[in-house]
């Protein structure tokens, strides 16, 4: 579908400039805490999913959400309020706006949307924040920061628009401090149950590249990193997509996504790497 970086940049950025007033802002119960991702975990409900009123359904949606952040954030271990941190893909600033809540750390999110951008960099100055939440509208493969400045470094699904995953890791390696921590979420193809027709639904949806378990594994460590955690959440993904087919404002790719994570096709997959010190 794609040939080169520059095409996945020009089709992905109009995408998400695309993303007004969407089912992620709806979701929200917090405007000022957007998600871009979707969830995992267990929910516990007194009636069968297709049952649920929506706005019973709609919260139990933005809960999965968050413990998906919350999941992202244990697996970068201890972040403190001296730390500086990058977003490699920050959306609209959920996670980037959870993690400082959460620590009191320095962040600095990228995106290749002015869309997101606008919109994350103005929640930030109403928040008062904006010497310590920082957004950019830059290409993460193409980081304008210097060499090891960053404690700790983050993407949250969104390493599917990286066209080769060996010039992001290299890119979040550069600028990661000796010692620093990469950790990532992401969905990704089962390599030893290949199906090209449901990856490429899912990446014709997103304007984006599903990469492999494998590819993941071998990219990290070819640049770099010690990887300290490779944890297969893909049973916890489920729940989500078999509430979310039920939702009034489902985007149409959910079966696909639950089809792939029962089969094991498509995994769900968090993975964080130190930089040796």
């Amino acid at each position: 579908m794609f040939h080169s970086q520059e095409e996945m940049v020009a089709r992905a950025s109009r995408h998400y400039d695309g993303q007004r007033n969407d089912r992620n802002e709806r979701m929200a119960r917090d405007r000022s805490r957007v998600n871009n991702h979707m969830g995992i975990g267990r929910y516990h409900a007194t009636c069968v999913a297709g049952q649920l009123p929506q706005s019973r359904l709609t919260r139990i949606l933005d809960d999965l959400e968050n413990n998906q952040t919350a999941c992202l954030i244990e697996r970068m271990g201890t972040v403190s309020a001296h730390d500086r941190v990058l977003d490699a893909g920050c959306g609209r600033g959920g996670p980037a706006f959870t993690l400082h809540d959460r620590t009191g750390c320095s962040i600095d999110g990228v995106t290749i949307s002015a869309y997101q951008w606008r919109y994350a960099s103005a929640v930030a100055g109403a928040r008062g924040l904006g010497d310590r939440v920082r957004f950019h509208l830059m290409n993460y493969v193409d980081l304008q920061f210097p060499s090891g400045v960053f404690d700790h470094a983050f993407s949250n699904e969104t390493t599917m628009h990286a066209f080769d995953l060996d010039d992001l890791f290299g890119e979040l390696h550069r600028v990661l401090r000796r010692g620093g921590r990469y950790t990532l979420a992401t969905w990704a193809a089962n390599e030893e149950l290949a199906d090209d027709a449901l990856i490429e639904t899912i990446n014709g949806h997103y304007q984006c590249r599903i990469h492999s378990r494998r590819d993941y594994v071998a990219s990290l460590e070819g640049q770099g990193f010690a990887i300290v955690a490779n944890d297969d959440l893909t049973e916890l993904a489920i729940p989500y997509w078999e509430l979310r087919r039920h939702w009034s404002q489902r985007s149409g790719i959910e079966q696909a996504f639950l089809e792939g994570h029962r089969s094991r096709r498509l995994l769900y997959l968090m993975l964080s790497g130190t930089k040796p010190a």
